[in-house]
Parts: structure tokens; C-alpha cells; sequence
């Protein structure tokens, strides 16, 4: 078992020996199950859009309209990112 030494600044290590008093453990029984609790969780999901489904709605239709303009198709298969926005914006 290899060692690991951790600096921790002040009010850090207050909180954790806070938080371990509440479980009532001391922080160098507590840390050890935090660490093995976090990395057990899986990844947090990221949320980009903060549109309403009814913008995503109009947006999707918004973006159909162009590609019918454009003689394009219209399926979910080809359905690109880059439909979405205007050409004018770049992206």
C-alpha cells in the first residue's frame, strides 16, 4: 500500500474534519471512503442548452425549412449540427 500525502488548505481540512465529525469518524478513516465515493459516481452530465422544448421545436423546424430550401433531406440520419444555425452566424 503506497502512501499518498495530500495538502489540504485550512479551511478544506475544517470542513472535512467537520463533515467526518457529523459521521462521526475522524477525517483519516472519513477521507479515504469520500475519495472512493466520488470516483465510484459516474461523471456529471454536462447541460448546454437551456432552450425550452418549444424553442428546440421551433429551432428543428426552423432548420427542416432551410434544408427543404437547400434540396436537402430532411431525414434524423442527416440531420447535422450545423442545420440549426443561420449561415450568417459562422457556425
Amino acid at each position: 500500500r503506497q502512501a499518498v500525502t495530500l495538502t489540504l488548505g485550512p479551511e478544506l481540512e475544517s470542513a472535512i474534519s467537520r463533515k467526518a465529525a457529523e459521521q462521526g469518524q475522524d477525517a483519516d478513516s472519513y477521507l479515504p471512503r469520500l475519495i472512493w465515493d466520488a470516483l465510484s459516481r459516474p461523471a456529471p452530465t454536462i447541460i448546454r442548452s437551456t432552450l425550452t422544448s418549444e424553442e428546440r421545436r421551433e429551432l428543428r423546424l426552423e432548420s427542416i425549412a432551410r434544408a427543404v430550401a437547400r434540396d436537402m433531406s430532411a431525414s434524423n440520419s442527416d440531420f447535422r449540427r450545423e442545420d440549426i444555425y443561420d449561415d450568417e452566424e459562422g457556425r
